[in-house]
């Protein structure tokens, strides 16, 4: 019941992908831990040029701060809405996402002019069953069950990151048990 996805041997300009399959159909959702997690950053220039400069005039503008443009990371959940696209540094983040019929697959984009190194992420996969306690409520991305600590959004990186882009997803908190 528990997976690792990591990247041992990427290049610049190349993509994997894990295809993640129920191992019973009491599994609800996966777990997905990223024990570590480098791509490259999001865009971070406000304004970029789009298009190119033709005879009969100059290329136009456009703001795509917070765009994972270069590194990418996703994954598919037939017959669901798909979690937002990270990049970035994610150590210690988390992500639930829910367990699909037709398998989940996690896939990575290393773009061609990528600075991260090789070892760009160990993820932790974990199948969680419908009746387990792990369980995050429908609809989480995120799920906190700490008494304590700190709720990052995804490449916060203590502050030092920039804000994803299209990252529409609920973070929800358990009340510690007694």
């Amino acid at each position: 019941n528990c997976t690792y996805f990591t990247s041992t041997s990427l290049t610049t300009g190349s993509s994997c992908s894990l295809t993640v399959c129920k191992c019973s159909n009491n599994v609800c959702q996966l777990r997905l831990d990223f024990e570590t997690f480098a791509l490259n950053n999001p865009v971070t220039v406000t304004t970029i040029t789009v298009g190119t400069i033709g005879p009969t005039g100059a290329a136009g503008s456009a703001n795509r701060i917070g765009n994972c443009d270069t590194d990418s990371f996703s994954v598919t959940t037939p017959g669901g809405k798909a979690p937002p696209l990270i990049c970035g540094t994610n150590t210690g983040q988390h992500m639930y996402v829910p367990a699909s019929d037709q398998c989940n697959v996690l896939n990575s984009n290393i773009g061609s002019a990528s600075t991260a190194t090789t070892s760009a992420f160990t993820i932790k996969v974990t199948q969680v069953e419908c009746s387990s306690k792990r369980k995050a409520p429908s609809g989480c991305l995120q799920y906190f069950t700490s008494d304590t600590g700190t709720i990052e959004t995804y490449n916060y990186n203590s502050a030092g990151g920039v804000l994803l882009a299209n990252q529409d997803y609920s973070a929800c908190i358990r009340t510690g048990r007694t």
